[in-house]
């Protein structure tokens, strides 16, 4: 059905990817470099998935029930728990009168309802999967008359997602997004090394800078890059991401500006060149991307599609991109209205066979190959 895409052996990069055409508005998730994504909050049409540690939770935001429970184990999905023992009920919490009014599985909490503390009082309505508060919630302070303490997205039970903080004389504290707990939260990254980009890398990034050398041979970093959806500038500096073969940033909304620096992707092993791919694709805002000389020189696949607002494409710039796209077979360009400037340096795609520019009606293009092989009979520019 529409609300369950996950499949076996799915970490958690791979639900929040399965899920994304459908979600409603940003997703809220934060990486860590030992386990991927630790914990994620998306948001679907009548739904939401919980991602945490231990399950893959979708919630029924219309019947307030769990939909599906799926099983995380060493960062992967391994099965689907079985829900039809649904009912609601009681549960006593702990020996002191803790208790759990609503959706029961198999004698434990699952789903929506009320917790009520030892002396009677409301301290949480929401959702609970065991003793964990998820997906969407209210937390009341424990006295005799419930007073609202916080209302909004949960994981694990950590705020998460976009929430509101009261004090006890009803003051809203703070209202706006929440990760793992935090309100403050960088909006900006400079990684000098790996574990720096996995300590602190969220889905609310708008800024992401790898320094020189800071991040040598990690699919994993890059396989990120696609879902930071609110990051608005990537800079990539010289020598990065060197034995990466995949390299993709896809839907992302608010991207603006992309740099890449020279010798970034220029070292992949013989038997991943034909699984090497530079895709950018569905990023509406983006206006300027640059690649710079000797960059992903062994890559067999080079697309641009569906980028509305590009203006500006430089490749091996400063003309002395030899062997920038060295390898690349087929340059494809396509929907980009608003391109009017391309500039592909000396060097670059030099074994390309056919070369295809398509702006879909958009106003001119100023083309320039500096002095390379791409000028070769063999080959083939195509311009629309």
């Amino acid at each position: 059905m529409e609300w369950d895409r996950v499949v076996e052996g799915d970490r958690i990069i791979d639900v929040i990817t399965r899920y994304r055409p459908i979600c409603e508005g940003s997703g809220f998730y934060c990486c860590s470099w030992k386990t991927n994504v630790r914990n994620a909050l998306l948001f679907i049409p009548n739904g939401i998935v919980c991602c945490c540690s231990f399950a893959v939770i979708i919630l029924d935001t219309i019947l307030y029930k769990v939909k599906a429970l799926y099983i995380l184990k060493n960062g992967c999905v391994t099965g689907k728990r079985r829900l039809e023992s649904y009912t609601d009920g009681i549960v006593d919490l702990s020996a002191r009168g803790d208790r759990w009014e609503g959706g029961i599985v198999n004698g434990k909490p699952c789903g929506w309802g009320c917790m009520f503390s030892e002396e009677g009082y409301l301290i949480y309505e929401g959702f609970l999967y065991g003793t964990h508060r998820i997906g969407y919630g209210k937390q009341y302070f424990d006295v005799e008359k419930p007073l609202l303490q916080y209302e909004g997205g949960w994981v694990n039970n950590m705020f998460m997602g976009v929430g509101k903080l009261f004090d006890m004389t009803r003051s809203l504290l703070f209202d706006g997004s929440w990760i793992e707990g935090k309100s403050t939260i960088p909006r900006s990254l400079v990684v000098l090394r790996s574990r720096d980009c996995f300590r602190t890398l969220t889905s609310l990034l708008e800024e992401l800078v790898f320094e020189t050398g800071s991040i040598k041979n990690n699919l994993t970093i890059a396989s990120f890059l696609t879902i930071l959806t609110s990051l608005q500038r990537l800079v990539v500096k010289d020598s990065c991401f060197q034995t990466t073969y995949r390299f993709a940033l896809s839907f992302l909304p608010v991207l603006q500006s992309v740099e890449i620096g020279m010798n970034c992707g220029s070292a992949i092993s013989v038997g991943k060149r034909h699984q090497s791919l530079f895709q950018v694709d569905h990023c509406p805002l983006l206006q300027s991307l640059t690649i710079g000389p000797k960059s992903f020189s062994d890559y067999q696949s080079f697309s641009l599609v569906a980028l509305p607002a590009l203006k500006r494409l430089l490749v091996g710039i400063n003309e002395t991109g030899k062997n920038c796209f060295d390898s690349t077979p087929v340059l494809q360009i396509s929907d980009l209205p608003q391109l009017s400037e391309v500039i592909i340096g000396n060097g670059c795609f030099r074994l390309a066979q056919r070369v295809c520019f398509d702006s879909r009606g958009g106003g001119d293009v100023i083309g320039r190959f500096t002095e390379t092989e791409a000028h070769h009979p063999r080959n083939q520019c195509l311009l629309w």
